[in-house]
């Protein structure tokens, strides 16, 4: 028997007699039809058809209709009306029109939202019992007598002992209430399956004596066939009456819970005053509402009124649909053969299909996507053109232009009705009175290349490096990886015995040298030092008092394509060098290289310099969790001017990361956005400083110490070029990582893991959740072409709308 036939064998409600003998048909009776007319008398089926179907369309396009989204819009402490504050909850008025609750959210929004909600959870719950009852009270009633059917009837019989709310309260609470509709679903199933299965037993015992089942095995139907073919068509007119009625049932209980306080998600808990903390409400659903609302139920009646007048309308709704087709079914007969016709089939796409489309946008995530899409590429163009503006000089570290990006940054927060300030940072740098210089020599002295500051190189002003020159050929220093992590001691001159740098210029790879190199070179007589390093960013920040009192050489630190190019004519690589370290069998060796540099490094007198942070907080709502801080950072000030005076905009760099951390900002602002964690916005000062404002911003213990770091972002070159996002993860869980990855995802944003870790102060942040820095490929800075011209919008905005989906999660959602 094929495949096709043995299931066509299996659902069609006809038995296949054709292999029987002909016999003279029995006297016809007379079928009971049902006309037109039975269905227009049957009030209770009218009515309660045209409410289910109301509800079934405010299911799909309530949200639509709601005056705003609950989902998103915080509470609001205080409103003020013709010269008088007035605290919520706020009567019914034109701009709220059935009120609202105590959090001053709109009670028709969240009615309409909840409405989605609250049938779907009952109607899952009721499909879930549904299922349960049929299988259980089936295989019971099948196999009469038998183990399972004892096993059945216990549980039935417990159940039926038991007060439903208490134990559905218990097993949710168990269960934990913050998972959300999984739990209720599980608690509400446990203990309501009893009476649809007792009614399914005893239809099967009652059918399974019927002479026509009989008929069924002498043509060799299984036990499987019988129940599909002969017994459940025989039952399914009823379990369609049971399943309305039971989604009144289950509405009526999740009233019960939710007066009781017990509602989906759980809710948040804020505080009142200094010693109270009360619970609200996070998802709207009817229950949750009523529970909100149940204080105030004498003096602010209408807040109640609304969530049980739902339950109210939808539960007699189900209830007189369900009557109305129980007087149907008695009138006339009920062909089950219907329910494979075409017809039947195209309804049931078209509920499925609004039932996937009413699933996919359940819960607070379609909400959180719209409001991160929101973003606007304008905006974000209008605050990168300002801050790259010839105006601001390039916005170099304690200059004018500086200052003038810290109070615009500020002023901006101020008018999106943040709490912003200005914090003020002293620090000490010393300036080159000419520019540095490296060149690569040939044999006569003779410059054959020359390199760029900022981009190949940079100088470096710790520990022994100041002003200088030096000429002369090239001698690398490459240590076995246990050097670097071995800790100064006097024994150290003893170990580098044979070592002799007189008139050599010192080659090091940072992470390969031990801690202070520098200063063993000098004491070996080198001239000058270079130090292979990613970050080529000038030092010329005075850490301590004490450098101001060494001995000096010019040190540089250059990039790694510099040093290829210095390497290249004893045909080495950086990459190679470190291979070859990991297999020296010697703590160190000396190699003299064929190149000649000069190296020349002028620097002026130390000078105190004023750096502004600008930090904006928003508080979170939730008092349980108010106390996890969500950082998202990025420094505004750039390189300023070259020494030639050659201006470098600092446009991407890092104008497109304190765009994206406003327009964020902003946006959650004007959609009265309120997180549940409190939220950072840090605009860092001296952001490529060894100490920049970051760092002192953690040594000061009045607010940090305030404060859990739940998450970092760091946002850095968002409109570059390249393929997509890369984002770094610098410590902590994955569990930001794989937020801002899934947040991409949704939007249709490639993203890849990798990047580097452009400036010190993205390393200090330890966020327990994670701590990333973000950028748009993984650019190179562009100094005097890093133009808002250059900036790629579309780029930046797709960006920003990651971080901001990604940012709205982590810090709204209790668990991500």
């Amino acid at each position: 028997m094929s495949l096709l036939r043995a299931l066509g064998r299996l659902l069609n409600p006809r038995a296949d007699l054709s292999r029987l003998r002909r016999t003279r048909p029995p006297d016809e009776v007379p079928e009971r039809r049902v006309r037109l007319r039975h269905v227009l008398l049957n009030f209770p089926l009218l009515v309660g058809g045209f409410v289910v179907l109301a509800l079934f369309l405010l299911v799909l396009f309530g949200p639509l209709l709601a005056p705003e989204n609950p989902y998103l819009h915080g509470r609001r402490v205080l409103e003020y009306r013709e010269g008088t504050f007035y605290r919520p909850p706020f009567p019914p008025s034109p701009e709220h029109p059935l009120g609202t609750d105590e959090l001053g959210r709109d009670t028709l929004s969240m009615l309409l939202y909840g409405t989605r909600n609250t049938l779907v959870a009952a109607a899952f719950i009721t499909m879930t019992r549904l299922a349960l009852g049929l299988i259980l009270g089936g295989l019971a009633g099948w196999y009469e007598g038998r183990l399972i059917d004892r096993a059945v009837t216990a549980a039935v019989q417990v159940l039926a002992s038991l007060p439903m709310v208490l134990v559905a309260m218990i097993v949710i609470f168990a269960l934990d209430i913050r998972r959300g509709l999984p739990v209720f679903i599980v608690a509400l199933c446990v203990i309501g399956w009893g009476e649809i299965g007792q009614y399914v037993r005893a239809e099967f015992i009652r059918i399974k004596k019927e002479p026509f089942l009989d008929s069924g095995r002498v043509i060799g139907l299984t036990p499987l066939q019988l129940a599909v073919r002969h017994v459940l068509p025989n039952i399914l007119p009823a379990l369609i009456v049971i399943t309305l009625l039971e989604m009144g049932a289950v509405l009526m209980i999740l009233g019960e819970l939710g007066f009781l306080g017990v509602y989906i998600g759980g809710g948040i808990s804020i505080q009142v005053d200094d010693f109270a903390r009360r619970q609200y409400f996070t998802v709207p659903e009817w229950g949750a509402m009523m529970a909100g609302s149940r204080a105030w139920a004498r003096s602010r009646p209408w807040m109640i009124l609304y969530p049980a007048l739902a339950f109210f309308i939808a539960v007699t709704g189900f209830n007189l649909l369900g009557e109305g087709l129980r007087r149907l079914i008695e009138r006339g007969s009920f062909n089950t053969g219907v329910l494979l016709g075409w017809r039947s089939l195209v309804a049931a796409g078209l509920i499925s299909a609004a039932s996937v489309y009413v699933i996919l946008t359940l819960g607070p995530a379609p909400s959180y996507r719209h409001l991160a899409q929101q973003i606007r590429a304008e905006d974000l163009m209008r605050h990168v053109q300002f801050l790259a503006s010839p105006d601001l000089e390039g916005r170099g570290v304690g200059t004018e232009g500086a200052r003038r990006a810290a109070e615009y940054i500020r002023d901006e927060f101020v008018s999106y009705g943040l709490t912003a300030w200005l914090d003020e940072v002293e620090v000490t740098l010393v300036d080159p009175v000419e520019p540095p210089e490296l060149a690569l020599l040939d044999g006569e002295g003779g410059v054959v290349r020359t390199f760029t500051r900022i981009a190949d190189f940079g100088e470096s002003v710790e520990r022994h490096g100041g002003s200088g020159e030096a000429e002369g050929p090239v001698t690398l220093v490459l240590f076995h990886p246990s050097e670097a992590r071995r800790p100064p001691s006097l024994e150290t001159y003893a170990r580098y015995r044979g070592l002799d740098l007189r008139g050599r210029v010192v080659m090091l790879i940072a992470g390969n040298a031990p801690f202070d190199f520098e200063t063993e070179a000098m004491i070996r007589g080198a001239e000058g030092v270079l130090i292979v390093s990613t970050d080529v960013y000038p030092r010329d920040q005075i850490l301590s008092e004490e450098d101001l009192g060494r001995p000096e050489l010019p040190v540089l630190r250059i990039a790694p394509e510099t040093a290829d190019a210095i390497l290249a004519a004893d045909g080495l690589q950086v990459a190679d060098l470190l291979a070859e370290a990991e297999e020296l069998e010697v703590p160190w060796v000396a190699r003299d290289l064929s190149a000649w540099v000069r190296m020349r490094v002028a620097l002026g007198l130390p000078r105190p310099v004023a750096l502004l942070n600008v930090l904006a907080l928003l508080d979170g709502a939730d008092a349980a969790l108010a106390d996890d801080l969500v950082v998202v950072s990025a420094h505004y000030d750039g390189p300023g001017r070259g020494l030639d005076g050659t201006l470098y905009p600092g446009a991407n760099e890092n104008g497109t990361g304190v765009a994206t951390m406003l327009e964020i900002a902003r946006l959650w602002q004007e959609q009265s956005f309120q997180p549940r964690r409190s939220v950072l916005f840090a605009a860092w000062a001296g952001g490529d400083l060894q100490y920049s404002g970051a760092h002192a911003f953690l040594d000061r213990p009045g607010f940090v110490g305030v404060y859990r770091f739940s998450a970092v972002i760091h946002l850095d070159r968002l409109g570059g070029e390249g393929p997509g996002l890369v984002v770094r993860q610098v410590s902590g869980l994955n569990k930001l990582l794989d937020l801002f990855t899934a947040s991409a995802g949704r939007l249709g944003v490639p993203v890849g893991q990798g990047g580097r870790v452009f400036h010190p102060y993205q390393e200090l942040f330890q966020g327990r959740n994670g701590t990333l820095i973000v950028t748009w490929g993984d650019p190179d800075p562009a100094l005097a072409e890093d133009t808002a011209e250059r900036v790629n919008a579309d780029h930046l905005s797709r960006a920003a709308q990651v971080v901001n989906l990604t940012l709205i999660t982590a810090a709204h959602e209790p668990r991500y």
